[in-house]
């Protein structure tokens, strides 16, 4: 979470690509995945719309594991 997390608002979605880049041709486990379902108002909203995104966008070379 605190690897996917931003702490400002733009921070959080860029933070995801980063790390989907460097699973390229590889694997990506987010362990724990469940503390990104949250209800105190962080961007834990933003991560989420965003890993859905990546993969879909790289579904050919990154296997993500959540």
């Amino acid at each position: 979470r605190a690897d996917l997390i931003g702490r400002y608002v733009g921070w959080t979605a860029p933070a995801v690509r980063a790390k989907f880049r460097q699973a390229q041709g590889g694997v990506l486990f987010i362990d724990e995945a469940y503390s990104l379902v949250d209800d105190s108002g962080s961007f834990a909203d933003e991560a989420i719309n965003t890993i859905v995104q990546e993969m879909e966008n790289h579904r050919d070379n990154v296997m993500c594991i959540l």
